[in-house]
């Protein structure tokens, strides 16, 4: 089948939005699905939920960490804002690479 080839090519390049909209194909066509594809289906939707979860909370520490700033002594400032970038640098790769509601919004909200 066609689709299994995407989805196991997109599980490859952890692609997991491509590989949950793949399944999402295979699911809709109302046969069975073998073991293979359940678990193909369960990466795929574990992934993504994963992933959306890690950008909420990299998020929520994000704002934590902005609103204790102005209490850090100077070293610690220059550290935390080089961390804080650095963090800030990686939720905008990972909205990216979602598209998911949740760190679209998030993202959304940092700006």
């Amino acid at each position: 089948m066609e689709n299994m080839k995407l989805i196991q090519k997109a599980k490859l390049a952890e692609r997991y939005e491509d590989m949950a909209t793949c399944m999402k194909v295979v699911t809709e066509q109302g046969a069975k699905l073998s073991n293979g594809e359940q678990n193909l289906l369960s990466v795929a939707y574990k992934n993504m939920v994963g992933g959306q979860l890690a950008c909420t909370l990299a998020k929520s520490a994000f704002d934590e960490a902005i609103a204790e700033l102005d209490t850090l002594n100077e070293d610690s400032y220059k550290d935390s804002t080089l961390i804080m970038q650095l963090l800030r640098d990686n939720l905008t790769l990972w909205t990216l690479d979602s598209a998911g509601e949740e760190c679209d919004a998030a993202e959304g909200a940092e700006s």
